[in-house]
């Protein structure tokens, strides 16, 4: 074949003249991250649909509950003592939502050895356990916790592939943590600057989500690994209620965790948790709920809020004052 034929048809030259072409990427290697995260997190789920599942020997403590009701003052709880690490919120009990570079961010480790570790787990609760073993080896602790508001909507696949994991269900009274919901975030990270975000969220989509995560929750009373916190109750009285919680999650209770506004590198990462535990943000839904506003708690929330022995009955509407709940300006 001549030289021009050989450029018009480079197809048709012999393969002995060439070098053997290299293993063709697997489709998920040659995409770009976030789409292989995408490809490696529902592999995990049709094999978890499929396949037996896979069991950790690990014995986790979880912390969930409705968003603004604790969760994140237990998580600098359980930071603050000598054997345990807790997990902000990195969803990594969320299967099918992997994000390798949130979670290299949660934990501190490089991307890269987030992906390794994900690449080499057959299963998703194998990536969960390496991950976060990994995680409290390099904090010199023993056990590792996971903080996350919606675990209280995985427990069905915590306690399937974790049995021996320990979970806390934050609860607060309703009123209070839709207040709270209702204006959180107050503040968002812009350029290393904290900025203002005077958000101001519907009571009937605050009110809604109370009910579903609580219930959620509760549905797992009497489970053996199952245990509830009320946020009074951990501001109020932590001597009384913390010691009991150590007893449960099989950790050895020291007072030194009521110090964790001590912690150094705690206080610099989240400037609310500079100083000890306080009472005033109970109750706040007397000044914060406009008689709309209890109206439309009590309508949609009303019965679990008496059921859990926050009110006795819906005359609580009557004490609110026109002129509360203002949107900020």
């Amino acid at each position: 074949m001549s030289t021009s034929q050989r450029q018009e048809a480079p197809h048709l030259e012999s393969s002995a003249n060439t070098p053997r072409a290299r293993r063709r990427p697997r489709r998920d290697e040659r995409a770009p991250p976030r789409k292989r995260d995408w490809f490696l997190g529902w592999s995990w789920w049709l094999k978890d649909l499929l396949l037996p599942a896979y069991i950790s020997e690990t014995a986790p403590i979880l912390v969930g509950g409705c968003g603004r009701s604790g969760t994140t003052l237990l998580q600098v709880i359980l930071d603050a003592h000598p054997e345990l690490c807790c997990v902000n919120e990195s969803s990594i009990m969320h299967l099918g939502k992997l994000d390798t570079s949130k979670l290299a961010n949660r934990i501190d480790l490089p991307i890269e050895r987030v992906r390794e570790i994900a690449d080499s787990s057959p299963r998703h609760s194998q990536f969960v356990e390496r991950l976060c073993n990994e995680f409290a080896a390099n904090l010199d602790k023993t056990r590792w916790a996971d903080k996350s508001p919606r675990n209280v909507r995985r427990l069905p696949y915590i306690f399937k592939h974790f049995p021996k994991a320990r979970f806390v269900h934050m609860l607060r009274d309703g009123r209070d943590a839709a207040c709270s919901l209702r204006t959180h975030p107050k503040y968002k990270r812009i350029n290393g600057e904290l900025v203002e975000m005077k958000t101001w969220k519907r009571m009937e989509d605050c009110a809604q989500r109370w009910q579903n995560d609580v219930s959620e929750g509760l549905a797992w009373r009497g489970h053996p690994g199952y245990h509830e916190l009320r946020y009074e109750d951990l501001v109020s009285k932590p001597e009384q209620v913390l010691p009991e919680l150590f007893e449960f999650i099989g950790a050895p209770w020291t007072p030194e965790v009521l110090e964790y506004h001590r912690v150094e590198e705690r206080s610099q990462k989240d400037p609310g948790f500079q100083k000890p535990l306080f009472v005033s943000s109970v109750s706040r839904w007397r000044k914060n709920m406009s008689p709309a506003d209890g109206e439309t708690f009590q309508r949609i929330a009303g019965p679990l809020l008496e059921s859990l022995g926050y009110a006795t009955n819906d005359t609580w509407t009557s004490e609110l004052k026109d002129g509360n709940g203002k949107p900020p300006r």
